[in-house]
């Protein structure tokens, strides 16, 4: 259990950090993904569903604001 929690609270900083600067939050959480010991490929394959929900998240706002 406080394994997963560690994992939550790095991807909330990373989202975070990665919002702030107006880059991908895969970019920051994939090597913190590594150095935590999750698997090379399990982390590349993740990257491909993190970029995804942050285009569906982009496109839903978008869609809200009427900005499409």
């Amino acid at each position: 259990a406080n394994n997963i929690m560690t994992y939550i609270v790095v991807g909330f900083c990373a989202g975070l950090v990665g919002a702030t600067l107006a880059i991908g939050g895969a970019l920051i959480l994939i090597p913190v993904w590594l150095n935590l010991g999750v698997n090379k490929d399990v982390a590349a394959s993740s990257t491909a569903t993190l970029i995804l929900l942050g285009s569906l998240v982009a496109f839903t706002v978008a869609l809200f604001n009427h900005n499409y």
